[in-house]
């Protein structure tokens, strides 16, 4: 599929921990369930034993790191793939990671969670934010401004990433893979 001819450039980005937001739908679940669960969906179970070994799910692990590492699964499945397929647009493209943690007491304190970055786009929460992290967020922000007037909000090209965090780091990076 080729994309429109309106289209200048189009801006996409993963989080650090995509998957997290899988983890209490698969609470419970065992290594015979998940699998099950995987013949639904493909065919082939060469492929399904492919990426449970890419993975490294077996049925010896621990549930708590079964779920993490389905979590991990799934969010490159959902949200981190598509990214990459994208990438091989021919328009020009600009990725970004965001592997900045969360601060905020919930249960996904301390991950990179599913749209976690939007508090930073959005400045919903400045007023948590340290000096390190709120400088972070206005460069994200900003970046966003930019790219949303046709500018280009940081350096772009095959392979390059824009890394938002950890510790309110900002980078571009050659990057293949999670």
């Amino acid at each position: 599929m080729e994309a429109p001819n309106w289209l200048k450039s189009f801006m996409l980005g993963d989080v650090c921990d995509e998957g997290v937001i899988f983890s209490l739908n698969l609470d419970g679940n065992t290594y015979d369930t998940i699998r099950r669960t995987m013949t639904k969906y493909i065919e082939d179970e060469t492929i399904i034993d492919a990426l449970l070994c890419e993975y490294d799910i077996t049925s010896a692990l621990s549930p708590e790191a079964l779920v993490e590492r389905v979590c991990y699964l799934g969010g490159d499945v959902a949200f981190k793939i598509p990214d990459f397929q994208a990438a091989i647009a021919e328009k020009a493209l600009f990725k970004y990671h965001f592997d900045q943690t969360s601060r905020l007491k919930n249960p996904l304190e301390g991950a990179a969670y599913h749209a976690h970055e939007l508090l930073y786009l959005y400045g919903n929460s400045n007023n948590e934010l340290s000096e390190n992290e709120l400088t972070m967020a206005r460069g994200f922000a900003s970046a966003w401004i930019k790219f949303t007037y046709g500018e280009s909000p940081w350096i772009s090209g095959e392979g390059i990433w824009k890394i938002w965090g950890p510790n309110s780091q900002q980078r571009t990076s050659e990057r293949g893979g999670g």
